[in-house]
């Protein structure tokens, strides 16, 4: 019995020191008072363990997320503004996200973006790494023609056409070629991005998606 409760307190107390990432994947709003007006701003996040990547659009530009990191509820990422570093700093509030510009100290309140309706038509972008097949990095094009889905993938391995796809709710299927080889797609939306689980390869895994980067 005491030797339970020790390793149970061993791994509290390891868990507390590592820090369990907050749930902030999906789409946050915001925006910031300037001179002609405010401006607003969409933020992309995906988190993988204490690793957070994503994008910020605004203006019809889009800069991807890199050096990205959380612990617990405390988050801090990197973009590029004409070539120079711009750092965030970002604490995990109750219903939102309170997020501070390092170089300037301006602070945004950031909510998650209504979603009214499920729409995954368009591109999606994700990567996968693992020993076996290396870096994968993936750009799908999904169009949807009322429970039907069509499109193509595109990766390491070539670019392929989406078969037999098929969109119920927020949940949709297909299945692709690669060197004869069926290679199935089962992913879900939620909160603006997509969770796509790929089985065939080698390896089974789940990636997330986001939009794709314009440009």
């Amino acid at each position: 019995m005491i030797k339970k409760i020790l390793i149970s307190t061993a791994l509290l107390l390891c868990c507390t020191a590592i820090g369990f990432a907050a749930d902030i994947n999906g789409e946050w709003i915001g925006n910031m008072k300037g001179t002609n007006g405010p401006t607003d701003f969409l933020f992309t996040f995906i988190v993988n363990g204490n690793t957070l990547k994503g994008m910020i659009g605004s203006q019809g530009v889009n800069q991807p997320i890199v050096n990205g990191k959380i612990n617990g509820d405390n988050f801090s990422f990197e973009t590029n503004s004409n070539g120079n570093p711009v750092s965030y700093t970002g604490k995990v509030l109750e219903n939102s996200l309170q997020l501070t510009i390092k170089q300037s100290q301006t602070e945004m309140t950031l909510t998650r973006k209504a979603t009214t309706a499920v729409n995954i038509g368009g591109n999606w972008q994700g990567e996968f790494s693992s020993p076996d097949l290396g870096n994968l990095h993936f750009k799908f094009n999904f169009q949807i023609n009322k429970d039907n889905l069509t499109g193509t993938v595109k990766s390491e391995f070539g670019e392929t056409t989406i078969r037999n796809g098929k969109v119920k709710g927020a949940d949709f299927s297909f299945y692709i070629n690669v060197d004869d080889n069926k290679i199935d797609h089962k992913g879900q939306y939620s909160n603006g991005i997509i969770t796509i689980e790929i089985s065939g390869y080698q390896d089974n895994f789940k990636i997330p998606l986001m939009r794709a980067l314009e440009g």
